[in-house]
């Protein structure tokens, strides 16, 4: 029986040696960890980190991005939507500018009173003007709504036919001028000047000199309601201030 229990005990023990792995020279044998993703792993006693974005995720982790991409047709029908607003805001924001003969033939049938920027191509002020003050929200509206507007360059050499009248460039020293140009401006030849007319193509006043959009449209409300004719230009000024004041205040 003794020599049975010392056999056993023997072969026990040689089977638990076969079972345990045989290190290599230097080597330790450490317990296996299970480390969740993205987690520091022990190796061999060193730390080292794993980068979960080189990971490839298996098909059970992989999630729907929060926000779906359009379809291409709908990508482009919205283009196209944003597009046509952008387009729509652009033209309210162009004055519709026409030639005096424009002006002229489309009073026949609609009477208005007609803006008059006259201007050369040489003038820096023009150019700031036109930059500026007549590309201002309210008088793009209030122009297009209420006047014919010119642009009349005053060195243009083309014979015009004005109120039964035919006027033409006349050359003086290195440059020149336009006769009609010269009749509105009463000779004075200064740019730019705006000159208003009234329903029946009579000047109503030259204004020269560079207008900035707040003045410029104070001028326009003054002559396009026809106030003019019954308010002094002091009392007209200060009540279109007051309103304007009115309108700011929440």
């Amino acid at each position: 029986m003794r020599k049975f229990l010392l056999l056993t005990i023997f072969t026990l023990s040689a089977l638990i040696a076969w079972c345990q792995p045989t290190p290599r020279p230097g080597q330790k044998l450490i317990a296996p960890t299970l480390m969740p993703k993205g987690s520091s792993t022990l190796v061999a006693n060193k730390t080292t980190k794993t980068n979960t974005k080189s990971v490839e995720p298996r098909n059970e982790d992989k999630l729907l991005p929060s926000t779906l991409p359009m379809p291409e047709a709908s990508n482009t029908n919205a283009k196209a939507s944003v597009k046509k607003e952008e387009d729509k805001e652009e033209e309210v924001l162009e004055i519709n500018w026409m030639t005096i003969e424009e002006a002229i033939e489309r009073n026949k049938t609609e009477k208005r009173k007609i803006v008059i920027d006259v201007y050369t191509k040489w003038c820096g002020w023009c150019k700031r003007m036109d930059q500026t003050t007549f590309r201002n929200p309210e008088v793009v509206k209030y122009i297009n709504e209420n006047y014919y507007p010119v642009r009349f360059d005053a060195e243009q050499q083309d014979d015009i036919e004005f109120n039964d009248k035919v006027y033409k460039f006349k050359k003086n020293g290195s440059r020149g001028y336009h006769e009609l140009a010269a009749e509105w401006l009463n000779g004075r030849m200064g740019y730019p000047t705006t000159v208003f007319l009234n329903e029946d193509m009579g000047v109503i006043q030259p204004i020269p000199g560079y207008l900035d959009s707040e003045k410029f449209d104070l001028i326009l409300n003054y002559f396009g309601s026809n106030s003019h004719k019954t308010t002094p230009w002091e009392s007209f000024e200060k009540k279109y201030k007051e309103e304007k004041d009115k309108k700011k205040t929440p």
